[in-house]
C-alpha cells in the first residue's frame, strides 16, 4: 500500500482492498491522514472491505455493509440498517453515537 506521505501511484490498481481498523490507530493527525488517504483510495479501488467497530467510520466510508456474528452473516444492507442490527446484538438497542 502506498505511504501516507505520497500520492497513489498510477500503476497501483487493485480490485479489492481489505482494511482492518487502521483508521482507529495513532493520534488525531495520523487518523486524519489515514481518512484523507482512504478517500483517495475509494476513487481508485473497485471494492474496499473495511473491518471496523466504529459506527462513525462505517457511516463515513460505506454505502453497503455486512454484519458477521460468530462467523455467520447476520445482515447485509445499507449502513444504518446494519448498524441497527449490530447495536441490537450488543444489547444497546440503538447506536449511542447516533444524533
Amino acid at each position: 500500500m502506498p505511504g501516507l506521505d505520497s500520492p497513489l501511484p498510477s500503476v497501483w490498481n487493485p480490485n479489492l482492498l481489505l482494511v482492518d481498523e487502521i483508521l482507529s490507530v495513532g493520534d488525531e493527525t495520523f487518523q486524519q491522514k489515514c481518512i484523507k488517504e482512504m478517500k483517495s483510495i475509494q476513487l481508485v479501488v473497485k471494492t474496499v472491505i473495511l473491518m471496523s467497530h466504529s459506527s462513525d467510520r462505517v457511516r463515513g466510508f460505506c454505502d453497503r455493509n455486512c454484519l458477521l456474528d460468530r462467523g455467520s452473516l447476520n445482515n447485509l444492507g445499507k449502513p444504518e440498517e446494519v448498524l441497527r442490527s449490530y447495536h441490537e446484538i450488543l444489547g444497546l438497542g440503538r447506536d449511542p453515537t447516533e444524533k
